[in-house]
């Protein structure tokens, strides 16, 4: 028996959607999330009918200096709709990542290092002799941006809408995002940059840990292992699937932990854009809860006339004129753009242009 793990990415409705076909195909008995573990005690509140996403799991240290950390969750997070779709079918839901403890005490003890190492390079004067500084500055999110100069896209959110959220099956959807994440994984763990084995590391902890738990939650509760759907960012499937597929155990050894207090709060759209700093997030949460809606209905060939029909309501009520007539050209427009590129539905990029030319005259004012 092979393990049965789904890679996502975190607020993606297409990852959400293809999600639940998955869990509809495979009807597991227990469903086990990439999710901080000793924040298990929440999944019965997050799973109530009367609390409504965006919400977010909060855990923050209790002694100076204050850490915290969030695990956000939005009606098109496929962490939730697992969630849902779990209580649905009555399956025993848990998270299995490290716990919020280990990892803010982690997070103290990998930026205390980082430090040590950067302070040790500002002693060499010379960049050209030391490329140090430049490493830790010069992280995934390059790697990201050559991705979408050589797939011909303005930016790499626009290169992923494109080639996944538009995915048209689930297949096709899972195919393509461990591929593309084991391709990346293997990038980044060869590089003989300093300050990345410590990122590393802390993923190869963390997947030990979570390989540990589904193994202690089979053990404990019985279930073979292919009733057991396991959801994990796409980076961690090619980890997990080596340590299911290898015949030792990896014993974990006992973790640090941080003095912690956790809740369950209200969140917003807002505050999930990557826009305010947070590095999961993405730049339009409230455009990617329209693409859920219409891939719940079908419709997705439909979002780009919503979307650009609710700018024009709000350039509206601001007093602006905005024309049925300009709204028509924009879905136009961005349909061109978008057969430039090969796409079947405008991405977001090309609703951005189009409004700015059709519905603002070519100025983003």
């Amino acid at each position: 028996m092979t393990a049965q793990i789904f890679g996502v990415r975190h607020l993606s409705p297409a990852a959400a959607f293809y999600l639940r076909q998955y869990l509809a195909d495979k009807k597991p008995k227990c469903i086990l999330i990439e999710g901080p573990s000793d924040a298990t005690q929440f999944i019965h509140h997050i799973a109530n009918s009367t609390v409504h996403p965006p919400i977010a799991i909060m855990a923050y240290t209790q002694s100076f200096p204050i850490e915290s950390v969030l695990f956000p969750l939005a009606n098109y997070s496929p962490e939730y709709q697992a969630i849902a779709w779990g209580k649905e079918h009555k399956c025993d839901v848990a998270f299995i990542d490290l716990p919020a403890a280990s990892s803010l005490k982690f997070r103290q003890i990998m930026r205390e290092t980082k430090a040590n190492l950067l302070a040790e390079a500002d002693e060499d004067k010379d960049d050209s002799a030391n490329p140090l500084r430049q490493e830790f500055h010069e992280s995934q999110h390059q790697l990201y941006a050559n991705i979408a100069k050589l797939a011909d896209e303005q930016d790499y959110e626009s290169y992923w809408e494109r080639n996944f959220e538009h995915s048209p099956s689930v297949q096709h959807y899972q195919n393509g995002i461990v591929f593309q994440s084991s391709q990346i994984r293997e990038m980044t763990e060869s590089t003989e940059a300093v300050a990345e084995p410590l990122d590393n590391a802390y993923n190869h902890i963390r997947e030990a840990h979570m390989h540990s738990e589904v193994l202690r939650i089979q053990k404990e509760k019985g279930y073979q292992l292919d009733e057991i759907v396991i959801i994990v960012g796409a980076y961690h499937v090619a980890g997990l699937e080596a340590r299911f597929a290898s015949e030792t155990i990896e014993q974990m050894p006992p973790l640090p932990n941080a003095e912690i207090k956790q809740t369950l709060m209200p969140y917003s759209y807002l505050r999930l854009s990557s826009r305010t700093g947070y590095g999961a997030g993405n730049r339009a949460p409230y455009y990617f809860g329209m693409m859920w809606d219409a891939l719940q209905s079908n419709n997705l060939d439909n979002l780009a006339a919503q979307y650009l029909t609710k700018i024009t309501q709000d350039l509206r009520k601001d007093g602006h004129n905005a024309s049925s007539a300009s709204v028509i050209e924009a879905v136009r427009l961005s349909h061109a753009l978008t057969s430039l590129k090969g796409g079947q539905y405008p991405v977001l990029s090309d609703l951005h242009e189009a409004a700015i030319t059709c519905l603002g005259e070519g100025e983003l004012s």
